[in-house]
């Protein structure tokens, strides 16, 4: 079990440590750099201890539409009802059959800073609020992913080196969650 435990950190380690060590000068190339994320890009984000930290950098390419960072809870359609409803309470807020709204359990820091000459960012900004939420469903419809928007804004196109860290321990939750990166499918 202590394995197990060791290898599931190992295996979110690598991809966060090669995100920020391979990338390459060339951030003029309109290609995809190693190490780099395009929109689209999700990765395991484990929230049950608290501390748990990603640091990946990420790629703008149009400042036409804002850019989303959400966290993603997963729901499996084989689930006894009990935990698909103890999930959508977490997630909604509200308890079934209660309008009184249910603490948000959740505090993450969400760091941002231009790691190009392109602009000049730096964002730093706790969330402990619910902010708008969306539905996707997944193709394979076995899984349903409730997404909850952490940050999104327009960016200046460019590479950005995002941070997220969990401030808080959330061991109720005991389903998969995930960060997403993405663009932002409508236009203003």
């Amino acid at each position: 079990m202590l394995l197990r435990t060791w290898l599931k950190r190992l295996a979110i380690l690598i991809p966060t440590g090669l995100s920020t060590a391979t990338i390459s000068g060339c951030t003029k190339e309109e290609r995809a750099t190693p190490g780099v994320q395009e929109s689209g890009y999700v990765m395991p984000f484990a929230l049950r201890q608290g501390g748990e930290q990603i640091d990946l950098l990420v790629r703008v390419r149009d400042s036409d539409r804002p850019y989303q960072f959400n966290l993603i809870f997963v729901s499996h359609h084989a689930w006894p009802e009990e935990k698909k409803n103890a999930l959508r309470r977490m997630y909604q807020g509200f308890a079934i059959g209660d309008a009184e709204r249910t603490p948000n359990p959740f505090k993450l820091r969400i760091r941002i800073d231009s790691f190009d000459e392109k602009s000049d960012v730096h964002i730093e900004e706790t969330i402990s609020t619910r902010k708008p939420h969306y539905l996707l469903e997944a193709e394979n419809k076995t899984v349903t992913w409730h997404g909850q928007m952490l940050y999104a804004r327009k960016f200046t196109p460019g590479i950005y080196r995002v941070r997220v860290d969990n401030l808080a321990a959330i061991p109720q939750i005991d389903f998969k969650t995930l960060f997403e990166f993405e663009r932002h499918s409508r236009k203003y």
